[in-house]
């Protein structure tokens, strides 16, 4: 296995290696996992989907948010936001405002179960 430079990733110890069939496999070695927050808006009744502006976006890095997910519905709008860095427990508010601003009935959800699913049995490769 090979370790990718530390540029890659501040936060987490990256590794990568090829599987028996040449797919590329990236290993993340890191003590927790991403945390992740999902973002509930009412959709009903928006001509448009959300759009985040870049100081919007620059308050979500700073939060440790480093990937977001735009989900829709004809009903609700959904964002989901993950990180290695962000901790929604700390800053699940922050976060809201963020993407969010001063709208009402916005619901934030926090991650009960996450977990990885594989196809390929517990002995390894694929049958």
């Amino acid at each position: 296995m090979k370790r990718l430079p530390a540029a890659v990733s501040s936060s987490a110890s990256l590794a990568y290696t090829t599987t028996s069939t040449g797919y590329p496999l990236i290993v993340v070695e890191q003590g927790k996992d991403v945390a992740v927050l999902a973002v509930l808006l009412d959709g009903e009744g928006r001509d448009r989907d959300p759009a985040l502006s870049q100081p919007e976006l620059a308050k979500l890095a700073r939060l440790g948010i480093t990937s977001v997910s735009l989900l829709r519905d004809d009903r609700m709008i959904g964002l989901v936001l993950e990180g290695w860095a962000f901790d929604p427990a700390r800053s699940a508010e922050a976060a809201r405002a963020a993407v969010a601003g001063a709208e009402n009935g916005v619901r934030t959800l926090h991650p009960l179960v996450q977990m990885a699913v594989s196809a390929a049995p517990a002995e390894g490769g694929l049958r």
